[in-house]
């Protein structure tokens, strides 16, 4: 698939499967270099003795997921929010003072 979405980018791939060696993510040959999403304290100097250092300071890890029964689709909003938890706090009686 291809596109945002939808039956029209749905096609057959012609191309063939890429060779996995080619995947090597090349060191940074800059003095410095960014992380984050910008901003000068994102900047780094670049240690060419270590590219490791860079190569971790780069690295984008997953993101750290929340209760497992309990799930987001959409933009965000309360509305967007579902799972078995919510569910069950929804249809929990409210008491009336």
């Amino acid at each position: 698939s291809h596109g945002r979405g939808g039956a029209g980018n749905i096609a057959t791939d012609t191309h063939p499967p890429a060779d996995p060696s080619n995947f090597v993510t090349p060191s940074i040959k800059t003095d410095h270099y960014t992380t984050g999403r910008g901003g000068s304290g994102n900047i780094a100097k670049n240690d060419p003795a270590h590219p490791e250092i860079a190569r971790a300071a780069q690295d984008v890890g997953p993101v750290p997921r929340g209760d497992p029964e309990v799930y987001h689709t959409g933009r965000g909003g309360a509305a967007n929010v579902g799972g078995e938890k919510v569910e069950r706090a929804e249809k929990k009686p409210v008491k009336e003072e």
